[in-house]
């Protein structure tokens, strides 16, 4: 296991993980939670009117984050790939 010395104090590779992962969620969580609080009941509502289950929507969320991962990955390279176009474009 590596260590890394900041401030003369040693961090192992785990403790610093544990942190970034817990300064990105304590950051995030109210974003997330209001989220969750606006869209929760637009969810099961179109669910009822659809037929499905409420059981079924773990699976839908799921599908849905998979599905806006993709889709962020997709624009991520189409921004890059216009950006080198563009700049080779410009010179």
């Amino acid at each position: 296991m590596e260590s890394y010395c900041i401030n003369e104090f040693k961090y192992a590779d785990e403790t610093i993980k544990d942190g970034v992962c817990h300064g990105l969620k304590y950051r995030t969580i109210a974003m997330v939670g209001s989220c969750n609080d606006l869209l929760a009941n637009l969810q099961l509502s179109i669910l009822d009117k659809l037929g499905w289950e409420p059981k079924e929507r773990e699976g839908i969320r799921f599908f849905t984050s998979i599905s806006l991962t993709v889709l962020s990955g997709i624009q991520l390279l189409i921004c890059t790939i216009l950006t080198f176009y563009s700049a080779i474009e410009t010179k």
